[in-house]
């Protein structure tokens, strides 16, 4: 948010697995950059966004498995990386953020994903509220969290679907798509 500084993923030049996170600010030198995260376990690959409502930088360590994300303020760039869920065996999440707090896409005991909503960073996802529960039939594939309404992309019977949440009035709608089949 400070309109000079830069987060970049390094390469490890010979697996090719990007691992690690740089600073840099404009107008120093490269030797200069910071490294701000550095992934140890080959299995996991990293990644940085910024959530939508420009409030945070997020670094992605993944595996096939396993999720850990970290934040960082946007407007403190130069902060050290704060956990958002510790890593654990097989769970697979995502948060988003919103100005009320945070949206957070799990698999915990929920193959096909539930999603869930803390106002603060949670210790662990007992202190999360349940928003969609797990189904069976339906999987959570992803969110998007707007200022005013969540955007859910569902699989069911094979077929994606798009559901709404307005996050004022809790009223649920689906995207309304006429044809039997079709690529969403």
């Amino acid at each position: 948010n400070d309109n000079k500084t830069i987060f970049y993923v390094k390469i490890d030049p010979q697996t090719l697995r990007s691992f690690q996170i740089y600073r840099h600010v404009l107008g120093t030198k490269q030797n200069a950059d910071v490294l701000v995260f550095e992934e140890s376990d080959e299995k996991f690959n990293v990644s940085i966004s910024k959530s939508m409502n420009k409030q945070f930088l997020i670094i992605n360590s993944q595996s096939t498995t396993t999720t850990e994300e970290l934040l960082i303020d946007a407007n403190n760039p130069a902060e050290k990386p704060k956990i958002f869920l510790k890593r654990s065996q097989g769970h697979l999440y995502g948060v988003d953020v919103h100005n009320d707090g945070f949206y957070i896409l799990s698999n915990d005991n929920a193959p096909n994903k539930k999603l869930l909503f803390c106002s603060k960073i949670p210790i662990n996802l007992s202190e999360c509220k349940e928003i969609i529960a797990h189904s069976k039939e339906t999987l959570l594939e992803n969110i998007l969290v707007l200022d005013k309404y969540l955007v859910i992309q569902e699989r069911s019977i094979g077929l994606l679907k798009l559901k709404t949440i307005d996050l004022t009035t809790k009223k649920v709608a689906y995207i309304k798509i006429d044809e039997e089949t079709y690529y969403l």
